[in-house]
């Protein structure tokens, strides 16, 4: 046993001198929000702050794609039992940890621990409070004051909580962290912030003239922001500020002209190929399948990843995607190409041939089931087969590339219609921001019901 714990100890990484420094800024704070760009060891950091804080107690709510890598970090970065909340055996799972006397911990994702399920995990943090350390990964997704999850982090009464995000210094979705912001103990109401810190256009529903809807085109005061959030407890690291330097990302546009389909479908918002029809009769179904005509109902969009997995030799190549249909065409071309193929969505991931470094291995990725806790370093390559309308989600794809690790020069492909849905979706995204139903239904108007 003398051994086992010498060999831990041998194996615990050691924090750099920008991360003690880092720390050493929260070290007087109940509760602190870690605001970190992708890279710079967040996991690493909130361990420790957890360590030093030293509750017997430490819940992890994490993405659930990355439960087992917050697993084996904590194996080995600390000495305390550690339990997989999703288990339900009798030494593992919920029962199990709450009945272990040991100081201990738990990781679960955000979605089980808000459930029925986890019920009785709520009940025992709430009896024993004073004793609980909680960290909140990714605390973008607990960005919702109403939805189930956030609710559920709400009401768990605990000594200490250490959020982790990358949004506040990288500029993602900004009013996400308002709820963060109440468990700093900044009890800012929606309305105050988007005053103080968002410019907003405000979208009148053209079908219904009396919902007005605020719309954010940007933020101001970030400075002032900024400063307010570190008197609550937050401490900003970039890569820049760490002293990490990445090697060079060079992005490059495929264009691709529209279709026919394309241009009858916008015009009419119905069209029928072969014998499927589609219809578009509101802002958001026309949205979604204007994009679909762009790449699902594109014979060059396969014609353009051909081309570049060809170009890629047997190096490895990550594509990512939004639609089953997208995969359904993925996976035709890596047969028809004999490329091994690797797959990560809402359904699992096997990334096994990508692991065992398959030469000219493909790995699809599902925007948002893979893409925050994904470490796809040993590829430099990267093709977006379509856009997602997140501007979180389009960096932290890109973040899966190119991040610690990556030893060679990163490329980018975006595949896209020119004059299309997919332009302005482009040009939103480089402006930091989300494309949304709103900003569709301004550009391309109302017609009958129909977005036009």
């Amino acid at each position: 046993m003398k051994k086992e714990k010498q060999e831990k100890k041998q194996e615990k990484k050691q924090l750099y001198k920008f991360q003690q420094a880092a720390l050493e800024k929260i070290k007087n704070f109940d509760n602190t929000l870690l605001a970190a760009e992708m890279g710079t060891g967040k996991t690493l950091m909130s361990i420790e702050q957890s360590e030093r804080y030293d509750n017997p107690v430490l819940v992890c709510l994490v993405l659930k794609s990355t439960v087992q890598q917050w697993l084996d970090e904590l194996s080995s970065q600390t000495e305390r039992k550690v339990f997989n909340g999703y288990k339900k055996t009798k030494s593992d799972g919920i029962d199990a940890f709450i009945a272990c006397s040991e100081r201990k911990c738990i990781v679960i994702g955000y979605d089980a621990y808000k459930a029925r399920c986890a019920k009785k995990l709520r009940e025992y943090i709430n009896a024993n409070s004073n004793d609980v350390t909680m960290i909140c990964d990714e605390s973008s997704l607990i960005g919702n004051m109403k939805s189930q999850r956030t609710k559920s982090v709400l009401k768990s009464d605990t000594a200490h909580k250490i959020m982790l995000s990358g949004t506040p210094a990288t500029g993602g979705k900004m009013e996400c962290l308002i709820p963060t912001m109440h468990l700093l103990g900044w009890p800012i109401t929606k309305d105050e912030f988007l005053h103080d810190y968002c410019d907003v256009y405000e979208w009148t529903n053209p079908a219904r003239p009396w919902v007005v809807i605020p719309i954010i085109q940007g933020y101001k005061n970030i400075d002032q922001l900024h400063k307010e959030l570190e008197k609550h407890g937050t401490v900003f690291l970039t890569m820049e500020e760490a002293g990490v330097e990445l090697p060079e990302v060079t992005e490059q546009n495929i264009r691709q002209k529209r279709t026919m389909d394309y241009k009858k479908f916008m015009k009419n918002g119905i069209i029928t190929i072969g014998d499927e029809e589609i219809i578009g009769d509101n802002s958001l179904t026309k949205m979604m399948r204007a994009r679909q005509l762009c790449s699902i109902y594109n014979p060059e969009r396969v014609a353009a990843v051909e081309e570049l997995l060809l170009q890629a030799g047997t190096e490895p190549v990550v594509i990512f995607y939004n639609w089953t249909a997208e995969l359904d065409i993925l996976r035709v071309i890596c047969e028809r190409l004999k490329r091994p193929l690797s797959v990560v969505n809402g359904s699992g991931r096997d990334l096994s041939a990508y692991y065992a470094g398959t030469p000219g291995t493909v790995v699809c990725v599902q925007y948002r089931a893979g893409s925050m806790g994904l470490n796809l370093q040993n590829s430099r390559i990267c093709i977006f087969f379509s856009l997602c309308l997140s501007y979180s989600d389009y960096e932290q794809a890109k973040a899966r590339v190119h991040r610690i690790g990556q030893k060679k020069n990163c490329i980018f492909y975006t595949i896209i219609c020119e004059d299309s849905v997919e332009e302005d979706i482009l040009y939103t995204l480089a402006e930091r921001r989300d494309y949304s139903e709103q900003l569709f239904a301004r550009t391309y108007g109302e017609i009958g019901g129909v977005a036009a």
